[in-house]
């Protein structure tokens, strides 16, 4: 990870993979991923996804499957699973990162964020894209980057200026209801006004 994007809980928790590892448990709480699944969806090595796991598993925060290649999943009786989560959501995308983190992808006018990053677990859009030659191979790599930094899959969408322009101007569904619940704006290029 590069210094720019230094998350300081990877300090404060003492590594980059521990962060990863919490991140994936604690983002999708009612799954459950072996250690191969693990080490893709983190991209960390196969040994550190062992040594966390095991780690967090003598913790309680995890709890072991049985088999052949057993699943890991929060335990239900770890009691600061809802504060962990809220504090360690926000922590990689402090105020510019996310507008840094896609420069090159375009020339981004608006991201806006919600669902997760709302607290909303449960589904919905997480990130909207506004801006023009938006190159989506580039984007595509600059979420899944961040996706193994959070440790849950992104659902984002991306559109034209002039497209989100007319999608405001007739009140369209889709639009409207990203800025009637809770969100956040990144980045602001079209000043929009919305809060």
């Amino acid at each position: 990870m590069s210094q720019q994007f230094q998350d300081p809980f990877a300090k404060l928790f003492g590594s980059v993979a521990r962060v990863r590892v919490l991140r994936l448990f604690l983002f999708n709480p009612k799954k459950g991923f072996t250690a191969a699944e693990a080490t893709e969806r983190t991209r960390i090595k196969s040994a550190e996804i062992r040594r966390e796991l095991s780690l967090l598993l003598s913790a309680g925060f995890l709890k072991k499957g049985t088999g052949a290649k057993p699943r890991y999943s929060v335990s239900e009786k770890f009691p600061f699973v809802t504060a962990l989560q809220q504090m360690l959501l926000l922590a990689p995308l402090r105020a510019g990162d996310l507008p840094v983190r896609l420069r090159g992808c375009g020339s981004l006018k608006l991201i806006v964020l919600s669902g997760i990053f709302a607290g909303n677990f449960e589904g919905g859009l997480d990130v909207l894209i506004v801006g023009d030659k938006l190159n989506e191979r580039l984007l595509r790599t600059a979420m899944k980057t961040l996706e193994a930094d959070i440790g849950t899959e992104l659902k984002y969408t991306t559109m034209g200026v002039d497209d989100f322009k007319y999608r405001v101007a007739i009140s369209d569904r889709f639009v409207r209801d990203i800025f009637d619940y809770p969100h956040r704006i990144a980045l602001d290029k079209l000043d929009i006004g919305l809060k």
